[in-house]
Order: C-alpha cells, then structure tokens, then sequence
C-alpha cells in the first residue's frame, strides 16, 4: 500500500557544493492533493537539477489546507473553523506555509530566491500571493525574495463571456435544447 502524503519536499543532490540556492514552491490546483502532483515535481527536479548541477535546489509543495489526509504539521490559518475553507482562507494559508519554508530552509536570510508554481486555482492564488508579497516588500515587512511565478493552466474567470466562451455557450445552449449529444 502507498502512503499519500501531505507535502513532497525534494532537496538538493548531496553532491552539490555551492551557494547558489533556489526554492520552487509549488501551489496544487484541484484536486487540493499535493501527491496528485509527485510524479510532475520529481520530474521538475530532477530536471532543473540536471540543467542547472551548480544549483542547491528544494522543491516543496503540498496539499491545500483542508484537503490533507495525513498527519504531517501544516501552517494553521488564521483563524481556523470547520473545512470547508474559503478561497482567501487557502491564500492566507499558502502564504503563512510559503514564508515558514522559506524560513526553514534558509533561516532569516532574505536572500533565498523562490519562484511560485501555480496549477489551476494555484495560479489565482500564486498571482494573489505575489500582490500581496510586494505590498508587503513596499511596508518593508518581508524578507522574502520572489523572483519569478509560473502559471501552469490558469483558471479562466468568466470563460463564457470570452470570444470563444459565447460561441461555444450557444452552441451548447443548442444542443441541449434539442437533445443532442455530441459525440
């Protein structure tokens, strides 16, 4: 039987000796389950590992608050209550989780470079999570260093009112109100 875990943290080659250092942090799309996702991050390691071997690299994802399955420590929310948790609730969470990893992994130092992947709804929330990071960087309050976001499939706010939203909404519209199935 195969353990489903609640965060993947894959860490730099022991090999490596440098000081250039790098974080993925990784925000799940749905189904909210970080393991969804191990297959793709262990293939991004090792990936950015081969190109880049000078690099001390850590990927860490894990799953939304709500949606865990274990009993590994999360960073709590806010103000916690029953799931399920609303959209700014799994923002104000990922944040609270991206800021306590990129402390862990390189104490107070600010100079930890991080680059935000979003899948599906973690690109709403990566995008929210960097407005918020440099109002955050303008007050002077984060240490933090983000130096790039990658939005992999975004959500599509009001598809149907885009070009190709209406025209496929009314071809929809059609087939249901005749009853044909498109096959």
């Amino acid at each position: 039987m195969v353990a489903i875990a609640d965060e993947i943290y894959l860490g730099p080659s022991s090999d490596v000796d440098t000081t250039k250092t790098l974080l993925v942090f990784y925000i799940t799309g749905n189904p909210g389950l970080i393991e969804y996702y191990r297959l793709f991050l262990t293939r991004l390691h090792q990936g950015l590992q081969t190109r880049c071997p000078e690099l001390v690299l850590h990927v860490y994802g894990a799953s939304l608050t709500g949606f865990e399955v274990g009993n590994d420590d999360h960073v709590p929310i806010a103000n916690p209550k029953q799931p399920p948790y609303s959209l700014e609730e799994q923002i104000e969470s990922t944040m609270a989780r991206l800021l306590s990893t990129a402390n862990s992994m390189n104490g107070s130092d600010s100079s930890l470079p991080v680059v935000i992947v979003g899948h599906s709804v973690g690109t709403y929330m990566l995008l929210e999570i960097i407005s918020r990071w440099q109002a955050m960087r303008k007050a002077g309050n984060s240490r933090l260093n983000i130096v790039g976001g990658i939005c992999l499939f975004p959500t599509v706010v009001d598809i149907a009112k885009s070009p190709s939203g209406r025209i496929a909404t009314v071809g929809f519209c059609r087939a249901f109100r005749t009853g044909c199935v498109c096959s």
